[in-house]
């Protein structure tokens, strides 16, 4: 190629050479110069055009190279990733089946078997000559074994359910353990979404029928005279547990009673207080029959019930609950006597006490013992009243307090304190140790 363009270039040459040779010689001197450089221009404009083409065939030849390699490129890529995908898709086919028959785990199953049916799918979109060329070759049709799975779906999750319970079962040895797996399984998937209806079913059939051997079998008898519960309770290895407790009565007497007891309001502690009343009686027979004949020595209903209407100066309801307890024999081994005694020297003091403040508003608290001339037996009486009594109203003057009718006979806080008292007075005692404390000292003398 080289000599051929060598070639070219000295006969063009030549030619110029000749023509200005003849040009030197010629009249036409001019136009043959002229004529020289015209056909000068275009054999360089020859020149140049074959150059190029020549450039553009290779380039486009190079272009169709590069795309013919890319198209090989891509399709050996996609077919790549194809093969990927129908491996992972085998892989957890694979994985799924062999978790569906063998998991102990029903949630595990539940979810593989979701997991399986969606790669069957996909690779139901492949026809076994697409699988056998991309290099798969599977023992079943992709088709028949997504029939399969679906047409058996119950009785494989049915299998898993056993086998979880089974599993529940021989984790633990207690009979105890075994009944709280069980219960702890049922509870987990009787409401199961993912669960269909009809193995819903099988899993409570099967719950009752494992829960049957390890549940302990218990007898209750109920003595409504000694307002006991007796439960037997048998378990499979033949122990027994034998046990006694209150019944529903005692129960609700002494939750009444802790409410007198612990409830700072006094509406709340009345209304407990009426709520005994009509066990009272039962109650008390049943202490003098089980326990040789005493009663408890602090009984709540009792003590408080007529504390609570003697501060609020309900004198009709004292002598209601006071008859009440009479008749239920709860002041046995005394009779009503001395409480009754008591109520009348409180009501006659507190009456006193009234019509004073009433007549004379701000009078002094220490000054009431000289003022109202009271004997030596009344003394203690007022002085409970004085502290206790919801129907005065004291302001605090120095040392003592200047007393005033109340408006209304309530209070909520009266353990610590008395109503309308800017300081708690420190003598105050529960109310329960006030009662007795009185008694004890009527009983004295």
């Amino acid at each position: 190629m080289a000599k051929n363009k060598k070639k070219k270039g000295f006969s063009i040459s030549g030619i110029i050479a000749a023509l200005i040779l003849l040009g030197i010689i010629s009249e036409y001197f001019t136009v043959i110069i002229i004529i020289g450089a015209i056909l000068l221009v275009l054999g360089i404009l020859y020149l140049y055009s074959k150059h190029k083409a020549s450039q553009d065939g290779n380039i486009m030849q190079d272009s169709q190279r590069d795309k013919s390699i890319q198209t090989s490129h891509e399709q050996a890529q996609n077919l790549f990733i194809k093969k990927e995908q129908v491996k992972r898709s085998i892989d957890i086919l694979t994985d799924s089946i062999n978790l569906i028959n063998s998991s102990n785990n029903l949630g595990v199953v539940l979810r593989r078997y979701d997991m399986a049916i969606d790669s069957l799918n996909k690779l139901s979109t492949y026809t076994e000559n697409d699988l056998n060329s991309l290099g798969f070759r599977l023992k079943q049709p992709v088709q028949s074994t997504l029939r399969k799975l679906q047409d058996n779906k119950t009785e494989i999750l049915n299998q898993a359910i056993t086998r979880n319970l089974e599993h529940e079962i021989n984790s633990v040895t207690k009979n105890e353990l075994k009944v709280k797996h069980l219960n702890t399984f049922r509870k987990m998937y009787e409401n199961n979404m993912l669960l269909p209806p009809e193995n819903k079913n099988f899993l409570i059939e099967q719950y009752d029928i494992y829960a049957s051997k390890y549940v302990p079998q218990t007898y209750t008898q109920i003595d409504s005279t000694n307002h006991t519960v007796q439960t037997l309770t048998i378990y499979d290895n033949k122990s027994y547990d034998y046990h006694v407790g209150p019944d529903e009565f005692i129960g609700k007497f002494y939750e009444l009673s802790s409410l007198i007891d612990s409830s700072k309001d006094i509406e709340a502690k009345i209304q407990a207080c009426e709520e005994s009343y009509p066990l009272l009686k039962e109650f008390c027979r049943f202490c003098l029959e089980e326990d040789d004949g005493e009663l408890p020595p602090v009984i709540n209903c009792r003590d408080i019930g007529p504390e609570m209407y003697m501060r609020l100066g309900k004198w009709d309801d004292v002598e209601r609950v006071i008859q009440i307890c009479s008749d239920a024999n709860a002041y046995y081994p005394d009779n009503d006597n001395e409480i009754r005694s008591y109520y009348t020297d409180y009501k006659r003091i507190a009456t006193l006490a009234l019509s004073y403040i009433k007549d004379n508003p701000g009078c002094l608290q220490n000054k009431m013992y000289d003022a109202l001339h009271v004997t030596e037996d009344d003394r203690e009486v007022l002085k409970h009243f004085l502290r206790c009594s919801l129907q005065i109203k004291k302001e605090k003057s120095g040392k003592t307090n200047k007393l005033y009718l109340a408006k209304t006979s309530s209070k909520n806080n009266f353990d610590k304190t008395v109503e309308f008292i800017d300081t708690p007075d420190a003598e105050q005692y529960r109310i329960s140790e006030k009662m007795r404390e009185n008694l004890n000292g009527s009983k004295n003398q």
